[in-house]
């Protein structure tokens, strides 16, 4: 398996994009999905705060909630959500359903 360097990864992401992508995915699913809005929110935050803190499978799944210049339906970004912080073992219980 390849290793990636993720100083020289990180060296190139566009971190005013990603900024924001944030402001809008929360503008998006505040009201249609606000977990999701929530999540994208700690994202935003934890790369003001501490950028390495933030897994690029986080930023990829976090990408996907916009397709072909279309949002994902607001049930689809919530599962989305929960998905990803299960599988980074955050507590999801009292989430709406889980």
């Amino acid at each position: 398996m390849k290793t990636v360097d993720l100083d020289a990864l990180h060296d190139r992401l566009d971190w005013h994009y990603i900024e924001e992508f944030c402001a809008q995915a929360c503008a998006q699913y505040r009201e249609t999905a606000p977990v999701t809005a929530r999540w994208v929110d700690a994202i935003y935050m934890r790369l003001q705060d501490a950028p390495e803190a933030v897994s690029y499978f986080e930023l990829m799944q976090m990408y996907r909630l916009r397709e072909a210049g279309h949002w994902e339906q607001g049930n689809f970004a919530a599962n989305r959500a929960y998905k990803v912080m299960q599988r980074l073992g955050q507590d999801v219980t009292g989430l709406a359903g889980y």
